[in-house]
């Protein structure tokens, strides 16, 4: 035939639906039937083509799915909208058939097709037998569909007959019944491949063959017990495309579903339109765009809007639950979207890469550009129209949701922009060679300096942390690549010197970071207008924690190598003397254990760049107890040596060992004894007379000599041991020197005067040693040699005092950062006191004994040990004065008073959200029952400053709203007794909120109990004010009157005037007051048996008083007539 299109057709229709040729011929000759086929070819927005068989079992078309199916059919369903031709008619479309029962269907699929592989899968065909007969007829069935939908030629299925490996797989899908499938596929050289699973893997088209199930597949069952379908490389899209074209259609048709319970109709279309929604959210995903879904029923296949439609009338209510539900549903995409922080994969402990940041706000920016341009369709302008029009309540939300959108594309875009200079310094930072990386590294903090200033959106400090990091990760990232965590510690047994310089130029590179920071991220930076002037108020140590980590790292292998490459001269040293050979060799093994040393870490398997990696920590620690000992033990020989020596070259030989600062010392000494050996080589022989009397004298003078250096040499040991032990543990512990306890700020004073006594003891024996050496040396006090040598031990001192001080500002570094993870380091207590929220110690600075003082004073004492020791250098400014100027020292206390201003900043926020509470505390139990009684409820001072003109309740409040103030102050205290009786800022200050939770739970149970005392109060008086004029009434109106008597009858008149006027008051008094005791009962508040009594007697008795006064106003008229 000549238009393929029509033959692609009709292989289906006759293998599917049995259509003979006449019957095809008939059909091409219907001039309706082609109409709607060409309409189908030609028209993009068909999607569909549905041919099956009418009552007379003619084939009929049809461009739509139709509800009235009563027999099988067979689909074409275009992948996307586009005209179909004679080269695409295979490529572009989708085919299956329709049984009469598609829910049925549909549900075998799912459960044999889609089950297992989730959504792997393209929708199925079922296949009713052919009439077709060859020899193996399942061959032939198989061969039919690898023809339609793979293009196989016969050559090429008769190669993928004759292969035995492919005939087995195939016979082991027929043949075993636990085998479920065969998916015939194309491998890449264009050969058929059988599988009897889905792969994975699959990177083109294939047919699958799945058993209904578990049988052999024979020549008769083949068609009957497959189902067949065909697989798209892109399944999931294939998927989509079925289920939104094809069954959702068919499960949607009211015909399909005539007769079912109303119930189950519902929910099959309720969980249809969400999978319907989230399929179209999963296929925005794919594309990588969040896509909105739209309420169902609202709109047609051809786009027009039923939702205009509905404006005009009134508001449907299902439809407004649709576009509600939907609203709800858009909420949530977008909160993910809005909520996602560039900082989580820090937060999740990785390392990202400034990269990191740019792809993240440029994905943020085209999401949010992406639901934006969404949002302002004409769609969603009608659906916003209707929630306006109904007054729904999602109505604002929607109108929060567009100005969410809005203003995140805002910072968005403009974060984006600002980031783009900032991608190219970076960009070309990682392009240069590491060993000229520095002069990059003042552009790339100064870009970040300039990205803060300018960026509106990128100046908080949270952003700026995040890219700083980001930037520390790719410094360290490179210097790991420089290095090369696997050949680092190799150059202990190889290049040693090269690695070195290495390792050197890595340190240089970062401490060149730090500065530029320093330099260009200061708050001491000048600005010029319009650069606005930023605070970097955050901690270091949030941006620089693991730099700091890697760098002391790198410091370690570098002091690991230095001490590998001095022990590498004992190689070949030489020492003299009677035992000078055995001493040799001892020197030697000396040299071979710490090779052995060097070796172990040379082999290590850890990553020794790894900060993290705290096995390497350990090692180092062990390491260099063991260069300790040895140095102690090295230190022995050569003293062994000297004792030796018995001839003035051997003496020599060891003496030649004198430090650089030492040699000058005795310079003037071993040159007048090499002048006096000088003119002994010329003038003595050993027959000279008096020969051996001048060796004996040389060698006393080298004696002394050496005996005088060992000791100068022992005593700088001794200096050097003594500040050790100054500096081996930090001034301050926590107390009892357990972890969860705070500082042990009670045993602060005694601490510092025992280690400052301690220390002023060392620095009394140092200066001692310091004379005696001098004495040993006999050296000139203001000699240059002199102050050199004492500069040396001024620098051992220096380093001691550096090492103390260090440690301590770490204590409190490692406790005080905000991720340390450890128990709280101070307290400060929360009081309710001169109507205020205050600590104590007070964190407002500049008040006396605030923890901002307490903190500097702190920082004083550390940096005061120093003082301890007066210099050795006469006329140099003192240590401590040193120390405080030393840089690394200065940064660590700068970074410790950072986070006390932050803590306390924290704690001061914390205090002032109680703020809005105050006039719990505010007023007196007395203030708050006038106020409650004269407005008859209790409005705050804030309040009363806005309506100052308050009318005044008439009457007393009614029982109900004491109710409602008792309960209200029930519900606070219990509010308030639910608060957490500490609270932790910056991570380390804790706040011990008990006196203050204290106070205002005291504060709020006085004021219910000033409401329930004045009802008990009330109660008393007026029962016992009734019986008191109960008792007074009926006395007065006992007494007799006789004519005449007028004062008598003007005093009976007075009562009955009296009973008459509070008649209606006291009528309705029992019943509130009876109340009343009930409500206090339900408070625990019991009245006395006496209170009871009077209520149940004194109605009786003012029942009887007022039948008195009817008595006596009878008795009384005849008298008041006269």
């Amino acid at each position: 035939m000549s238009d393929e299109r029509h033959r692609f057709l009709e292989s289906f229709a006759t293998l599917l639906l049995r259509v003979q040729p006449d019957e095809w011929n008939k059909f091409l000759g219907s001039e309706e039937a082609m109409a709607e086929v060409d309409e189908f070819f030609r028209q993009q927005d068909v999607q569909e083509l549905v041919l099956g068989l009418n009552p007379a079992g003619l084939l009929q078309p049809t461009t739509c799915f139709s509800p009235a199916l009563k027999a099988k059919a067979i689909y074409f369903v275009k992948k996307k909208e586009e005209n179909i031709t004679q080269e695409n008619c295979q490529s572009a479309l989708l085919v299956g058939d329709i049984a009469p029962s598609p829910v049925e269907q549909f549900i075998t699929v799912m459960e044999e097709v889609g089950g297992p592989q989730g959504w792997a899968l393209g929708a199925g065909a079922r296949v009713e037998p052919s009439a077709g007969r060859m020899s193996d007829e399942r061959h032939r069935f198989l061969e039919s569909f690898a023809t339609l939908l793979l293009r196989v030629q016969p050559d090429e299925w008769n190669k993928f007959l004759g292969s035995e490996e492919a005939m087995a797989e195939v016979d082991e899908f027929f043949r075993q019944q636990d085998v479920q499938e065969l998916v015939l596929g194309l491998n890449p050289a264009g050969l058929l491949q059988p599988t009897t699973c889905f792969s994975p893997a699959l990177k083109a088209k294939a047919i699958y063959f799945v058993k209904k199930k578990e049988e052999n597949i024979t020549q008769e069952n083949c068609q009957s017990a497959l189902l067949v379908g065909d697989i798209a490389p892109s399944p999931v899209e294939q998927f989509i495309t079925v289920m939104e074209e094809v069954l959702f259609p068919l499960l949607l048709s009211e015909d399909n579903v005539a007769g079912w319970p109303r119930v189950v109709v519902e929910d099959i279309r309720r969980r249809t339109h969400q999978l319907k929604n989230e399929l179209f959210m999963m296929s925005g995903k794919i594309q990588g765009k969040p896509l909105l879904p739209l309420p169902e029923h609202l709109f047609s296949q051809d786009g027009s809007s039923t939702v205009l439609e509905s404006l005009a009338g009134p508001v449907d209510i299902s439809v407004l639950h649709s576009i509600e539900t939907v609203v709800i549903e858009w909420s949530h995409q977008i909160r993910d979207i809005l909520s996602k922080d560039s900082a989580q994969p820090l937060l999740e402990g990785l390392h990202p890469l400034p990269r990191t940041e740019f792809e993240f706000w440029q994905t943020r920016m085209d999401n949010l550009q992406c639901i934006n341009d969404q949002l302002l369709s004409p769609r969603v302008a009608a659906l916003a129209e209707m929630l306006e029009k109904a007054n729904s309540c999602y109505w604002p939300a929607l109108q929060s949701m567009f100005k969410d959108v809005s203003s995140g594309l805002e910072e968005a875009k403009d974060i984006s922009l600002y980031l783009q200079p900032l991608q190219l310094v970076l960009e070309e930072l990682e392009q240069t060679d590491y060993s000229q990386l520095q002069p990059h590294v003042d552009r790339t903090l100064c870009t970040v300096r300039l990205l803060r200033a300018h960026c509106q959106h990128y100046s908080t400090p949270a952003h700026v942390i995040v890219i700083l990091q980001e930037i520390c990760n790719l410094l360290i990232e490179m210097t790991r690549n420089f290095l090369s965590p696997e050949d680092v510690m190799k150059g202990l047994q190889g290049e040693t010197e090269e690695t070195l310089e290495g390792i050197k130029l890595s340190i240089s590179t970062i401490e060149k970071f730090l500065q530029s920071y320093s330099t260009y991220c200061s708050n001491l930076l000048p600005v010029s207008p319009p650069e606005e002037p930023q605070l970097w108020e955050f901690p270091r140590s949030l941006v620089f924690r693991r730099m700091d980590s890697f760098l002391h790292r790198l410091k370690i292998i570098k002091e690991l190598y230095e001490t590998v490459i001095e022990f590498r001269q004992l190689e070949k040293a030489e020492l003299g003397g009677v035992r000078g050979n055995i001493l040799g060799t001892q020197v030697f093994q000396t040299y071979e254990e710490v090779s052995e040393l060097s070796k172990s870490f040379a082999d290590c398997k850890y990553d020794p760049l790894d900060p993290a990696e705290e096995q390497l920590n350990k090692d180092f620690a062990e390491f260099q107890k063991k260069i300790q000992h040895t140095d102690r033990r090295l230190a022995t020989i050569l003293c062994q040596g000297f004792d030796d020596c018995n001839c003035l070259a051997s003496a020599m030989k060891v003496k030649w060992r004198l430090l650089p600062v030492e040699f000058p010392l005795v310079a003037s000494e071993l040159e007048a004894v090499d002048s006096q050996l000088a003119s002994a080589e010329n003038t003595l022989s050993w027959n000279h007379e008096g020969v051996m009397e001048y060796i004996e004298d040389m060698r006393d003078i080298l004696y002394d000599l050496q005996a005088r250096v060992q000791k100068a040499k022992l005593n700088m040991e001794k200096i050097r041991q003594l500040m050790e032990e100054c500096s081996a543990t930090p001034l301050f512990k926590r107390k009892d020197n357990k972890e969860t306890a705070l500082l042990d700020l009670e045993g602060k004073v005694s601490t510092l005067t025992k280690r400052y006594a301690a220390i002023r003891d060392t620095g009394t024996k140092i200066h001692e040693m310091v004379k005696e050496n001098e004495n040993l040396f006999k050296a000139d006090k203001s000699s240059q040699v002199w102050l050199n040598y004492v500069g040396y031990l001024d620098e051992i001192v220096m380093d001691g005092f550096f090492n103390l001080i260090h440690k301590s500002l770490q204590l409190l570094l490692n406790n005080m950062a905000p991720d340390a993870e450890v128990a709280p380091l101070f307290e400060v207590r929360m009081e309710l006191r001169d109507g205020k929220v205050q600590y104590c110690p007070s964190l407002e600075s500049g008040e006396e004994g605030s923890f901002l003082g307490l903190m500097e004073s702190l920082l004083n004492d550390i940096f005061s040990a120093a003082a301890c020791i007066p210099r050795l250098l006469e006329g140099r400014q003192s240590y401590k004065i040193s120390l405080e100027e030393q840089v690394d020292l200065s940064r660590m206390r700068e970074e410790v008073v950072s986070l006390v201003v932050s803590a306390i900043a924290e704690g001061q926020e914390y205090s002032a959200g109680f703020e809005e509470q105050a006039h719990l505390w505010l007023q007196s139990p007395e203030e708050f029952l006038q106020h409650f009684l004269t407005l008859g409820s209790v409005p705050s001072p804030k309040e009363l400053e806005l309506q100052p003109e308050v009318s005044v309740a008439q009457g007393t409040p009614s029982l109900q709203l004491f109710k409602q103030e008792i309960d209200t102050c029930k519900e606070l205290c219990e509010e308030v007794s639910g608060f957490s009786n500490t609270k932790v800022f910056g991570g380390w200050l804790q706040s011990d909120c008990r006196p203050f939770k204290q106070a205002l739970l005291s504060t709020v149970r006085s004021q219910g109990m000033v409401l329930r005392q004045h009802l008990i109060n009330h109660i008393t008086t007026s029962l016992q004010e009734l019986q008191d004029f109960i008792r007074e009434a009926n006395a007065g109106l006992n007494k007799p009157l006789e004519e005449g008597d007028y004062e008598g009858l003007v005093e009976v008149m007075g009562h009955l005037n009296r009973v008459e006027e509070r008649q209606a008051e006291t009528d309705g008094m029992f019943q509130p007051l009876q109340e009343m005791v009930a409500l206090l009962s339900t408070y625990g508040e019991e009245m006395p048996e006496e209170i009871h009594l009077q209520l149940q007697e004194l109605p009786k008795h003012w029942d009887s008083t007022k039948k008195l006064c009817l008595q006596v106003k009878q008795s009384v008229a005849p008298l008041q007539a006269k």
